[in-house]
């Protein structure tokens, strides 16, 4: 009877409601950075690999967290079009670092919402 007491208490603390849904918020704040809706798919590449190499381990350590605390996240709907851009690539590349930036203090507030930072970093 202790047992199955301690095993319902256990089962509650583990199913506490997740605090929103991480791979949506992820998504959303990473567009820009990521360069995922760039129609120029070269560029598009170019930022991906610059953006996971920046936040790669940071993003899966935060997933792998959420993921063991609370599940996966609910399916969310995306939609696909992708961005033509007349700039010139110097100011493309200038607003992607921008991008970059602000994905980093979004990410910062996302591990604080959905993880322990000291886990992560």
């Amino acid at each position: 009877m202790l047992a199955a007491i301690v095993a319902a208490q256990f089962t509650i603390a583990v199913s506490a409601p997740a605090p929103g849904n991480l791979s949506e918020a992820l998504y959303a704040a990473s567009v820009d950075a990521s360069g995922s809706r760039l129609c120029d798919r070269r560029t598009g590449a170019r930022y991906a690999a610059l953006f996971n190499r920046r936040y790669g381990a940071r993003i899966r350590a935060l997933t792998r967290y959420h993921e063991s605390r609370y599940g996966p996240d609910p399916d969310f709907i995306i939609t696909t079009s992708c961005r033509i851009t007349l700039a010139p690539a110097r100011e493309l590349d200038r607003n992607h670092s921008r991008a970059m930036d602000r994905f980093d203090d979004t990410l910062r507030a996302l591990e604080r919402r959905f993880g322990p930072t000291d886990d992560i970093r």
